[in-house]
């Protein structure tokens, strides 16, 4: 769990003996009591230390932290949102300063695109960009993100696509076998397809002599991707074809998840990865035909800790927003029970 921040831990002399608190729970000074969406969570927690054999205090801290990551709320957020959320209601003083902060940016960036006069920003748009940027994945929009994030807003539309479009849009010695490689193997890559580098060359050629159109080639990589993912759909193959969308847009928010677990970008996340390859399928055991890919929640879950054993992924044990949190979970429950 994230660090407390001021007003983020429970209150500090609770009466133990036989499970009666104050009238000021613990529970009542977390910051997760203040998010809509855990309120039922932390009802059933108070309802538990009150209970007539309250958790020993020595475990309560891994079981509050494994149920309170089972809710949905934890899962459907990732830990860039998670640490926002707790600094608004734990910090009040450095999330508005941040938010001031953030919103300078945004006016900026859409001055810079032209947005002024009668076609400025309102006070109100530039709070709800500012709280966007301070809630996405990274803490807070690079100028480029949020030029896109402001244009998009102000046209509703997407003029960009993924982080990783310009990696296949960009001409590669354009017009050369060279670059019309580096092109289609680049869209099987982002389809998760795999190629052996004879027939991508063999591609490049067709182009170049006219064998084959470009057109053709694409169509051909996709087609690859319905037989390997047979369960996905011709229909929706087709679909991505023509809006020139990849499967790994597609899954882009399975990867953002496991990065966000890790501690690291989702581009860091690689698709080759043992950890990816092992679990971005899912097989059904009692009917191995039936396949699907695993959600953005199964694989946080996943990236997180095993579901059949409970233990903690190691990747996730190492990295040091997990050891923070631990540590400073820890300190809040011995103290809220006396221990320290």
């Amino acid at each position: 769990m994230d660090s407390p921040g001021h007003g983020g831990g429970f209150a500090s002399d609770p009466t133990l003996g036989n499970g009666d608190w104050p009238d000021d729970h613990i529970l009542d000074y977390h910051w997760a009591n203040e998010i809509t969406g855990l309120d039922e969570f932390i009802a059933r927690w108070i309802a538990k230390i009150n209970g007539d054999f309250p958790p020993d205090p020595y475990t309560v801290e891994d079981l509050f932290q494994a149920e309170l990551e089972q809710e949905d709320w934890w899962q459907d957020h990732h830990q860039a949102y998670r640490d926002a959320e707790q600094q608004r209601v734990s910090d009040p003083g450095t999330w508005a300063e941040n938010l001031r902060l953030a919103e300078n940016k945004v006016r900026t960036a859409a001055k810079e695109l032209g947005y002024e006069g009668e076609s400025a920003l309102t006070a109100s748009e530039v709070t709800r960009l500012a709280v966007d940027s301070l809630h996405a994945v990274t803490g807070g929009w690079l100028e480029g993100t949020l030029k896109r994030q402001i244009s998009r807003f102000k046209t509703d539309v997407d003029p960009s696509g993924s982080e990783d479009a310009a990696v296949l849009t960009t001409p590669m010695g354009r017009g050369t076998k060279r670059g019309s490689f580096d092109t289609y193997q680049g869209i099987a890559a982002a389809n998760l397809i795999s190629v052996n580098d004879d027939r991508v060359w063999k591609w490049a050629h067709q182009k170049a002599n006219g064998t084959l159109t470009d057109e053709q080639i694409k169509q051909e990589i996709y087609d690859i991707g319905k037989n390997q993912y047979g369960f996905v759909g011709d229909d929706r193959w087709d679909r991505w074809r023509h809006s020139e969308t990849t499967l790994s847009d597609y899954l882009n928010d399975r990867r953002v998840a496991v990065g966000d677990i890790w501690g690291i970008t989702a581009s860091e996340v690689n698709w080759d990865s043992q950890f990816m390859k092992d679990y971005l399928v899912f097989s059904d055991p009692d009917d191995p035909t039936k396949e699907r890919f695993r959600t953005s929640k199964e694989m946080r879950q996943l990236a997180m800790r095993d579901p059949d054993t409970m233990e903690v992924n190691p990747r996730y044990a190492t990295t040091l927003g997990y050891k923070t949190k631990k540590a400073n979970f820890r300190n809040m429950i011995y103290q809220g029970f006396g221990v320290i």
